[in-house]
Parts: C-alpha cells; structure tokens; sequence
C-alpha cells in the first residue's frame, strides 16, 4: 500500500504518536503485570487507513483484507480500513521504553515468548508522584534519534 494510495483517518494524528502508544503500552502493563509482546500489541489501539481502491470484484464486500487489516466501510471509489498492530510494531516501542529503564524484560529472551513488566524502580516513581504525571515523562519521538 503506498502512500499516495492511502492516508490515515480518524482521530486527530496526536493519537498515532509514539509517545500516545507507549503511554498505552504502559498502562496495559501497570494494570495487568507482566503480559508478552503479542498481548500487548493486541491491545494497542487500530489506525484508521482511506485506501483508494474501487469496490468491484477484487473487494467482493469482504470484510477483512489480510489478517491484520478489516474492512470498517465500502465505498465506489475507496475504502475504510482499520488496520491492528503486530507483536513487531509494539516490541519496537517496548525496545524503546526499555532503553530509557521504565520496563524490562521477563521470560524467554530468545524466542518469541518475551514477556514485559514496569521496572520496579519506575514503579516506585509512579506510586509516589501525583496520578497522571507518568504521562508527563518526555519520551523522545524516534524520528529524532
């Protein structure tokens, strides 16, 4: 899918950032522990995609394109399509959060059965500092580095 085919749609851009996806990642895991790679890109939020493909027979009203990407709305000339992440989308940004010391590594390191947890010493920081100042921690977009 190329660019100039597909665009993304929905919610203001601000919720497709990194920071907003790791902010979620992070909340997943303080509120359930530790959870592997592939949960928690389960629960990370879908974008929203307009692709520009005309509904004739290739589309034949499906509902899912691929295993990760689903049909939201059909049109004449374009498509609606909600795309999920996938365990290689949320590892990049737990690799990420990792560098920085707020989760680590459990389990297999290995294979594919990573698991994730909040470093205890973030866990601390978080107990301690006023309810949603975790949110306030400046993670560095990564087109910058």
């Amino acid at each position: 899918m190329s660019k100039q085919h597909s665009r993304l749609v929905g919610d203001p851009p601000e919720s497709w950032s990194p920071e907003t996806l790791r902010i979620s990642l992070l909340d997943a895991l303080a509120e359930d522990g530790e959870l592997s790679t592939r949960t928690l890109a389960e629960r990370m939020p879908a974008r929203r995609r307009i692709v520009n493909t005309a509904c004739n027979s290739l589309c034949r009203k499906e509902t899912r394109w691929s295993g990760r990407e689903d049909i939201v709305e059909h049109h004449r000339s374009w498509h609606l399509v909600s795309i999920r992440y996938t365990a290689s989308d949320a590892y990049r940004h737990l690799c990420r959060l990792e560098e920085f010391g707020i989760v680590r590594r459990t389990g297999n390191r290995e294979g594919s059965a990573i698991t994730w947890e909040i470093h205890p010493d973030y866990e601390d920081w978080m107990d301690e500092a006023p309810a949603c100042s975790h949110i306030q921690v400046k993670i560095p977009n990564p087109r910058y580095l």
